[in-house]
Protein backbone atom coordinates (compact mmCIF):
# COMPACT_ATOMS: atom_id res chain seq x y z
CA UNK A 1 0.00 0.00 0.00
CA UNK A 2 1.26 3.45 -1.29
CA UNK A 3 1.71 5.97 2.29
CA UNK A 4 1.38 8.66 -0.11
CA UNK A 5 -0.35 9.81 -3.63
CA UNK A 6 -0.77 12.03 -5.94
CA UNK A 7 -3.66 13.90 -7.19
CA UNK A 8 -3.62 16.91 -10.13
CA UNK A 9 -0.06 17.63 -9.32
CA UNK A 10 -0.54 17.71 -5.48
CA UNK A 11 0.73 15.26 -3.05
CA UNK A 12 -1.48 13.52 -0.60
CA UNK A 13 -0.40 11.25 2.72
CA UNK A 14 -2.98 8.27 2.74
CA UNK A 15 -3.31 7.22 6.69
CA UNK A 16 -5.20 4.05 7.19
CA UNK A 17 -7.19 3.16 10.42
CA UNK A 18 -6.46 7.01 11.49
CA UNK A 19 -9.83 5.87 14.35
CA UNK A 20 -6.96 4.41 17.01
CA UNK A 21 -4.75 7.76 16.73
CA UNK A 22 -6.99 10.39 18.79
CA UNK A 23 -5.49 13.27 17.37
CA UNK A 24 -6.29 12.78 13.32
CA UNK A 25 -9.54 11.60 14.71
CA UNK A 26 -10.27 14.62 16.60
CA UNK A 27 -9.26 16.37 13.46
CA UNK A 28 -11.94 14.33 11.59
CA UNK A 29 -14.49 15.11 13.93
CA UNK A 30 -13.82 18.91 13.89
CA UNK A 31 -14.02 19.03 10.37
CA UNK A 32 -17.21 16.81 9.88
CA UNK A 33 -18.72 18.89 12.62
CA UNK A 34 -18.02 21.88 10.97
CA UNK A 35 -18.78 20.79 7.14
CA UNK A 36 -22.16 18.25 8.07
CA UNK A 37 -23.23 19.07 11.41
CA UNK A 38 -22.25 15.31 12.46
CA UNK A 39 -19.75 14.16 14.57
CA UNK A 40 -18.54 10.39 14.95
CA UNK A 41 -16.92 10.32 18.58
CA UNK A 42 -19.49 9.32 20.51
CA UNK A 43 -20.08 6.15 17.85
CA UNK A 44 -16.64 5.22 18.27
CA UNK A 45 -16.71 5.18 22.17
CA UNK A 46 -19.58 3.12 22.21
CA UNK A 47 -17.47 0.66 19.78
CA UNK A 48 -19.64 1.18 16.47
CA UNK A 49 -16.64 2.46 14.32
CA UNK A 50 -14.81 -0.63 13.06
Amino acid sequence: MREYLEIEGKQYRYIPDYKNNRILRTSFNNLARKTFGIDFEQWYKDGYVK
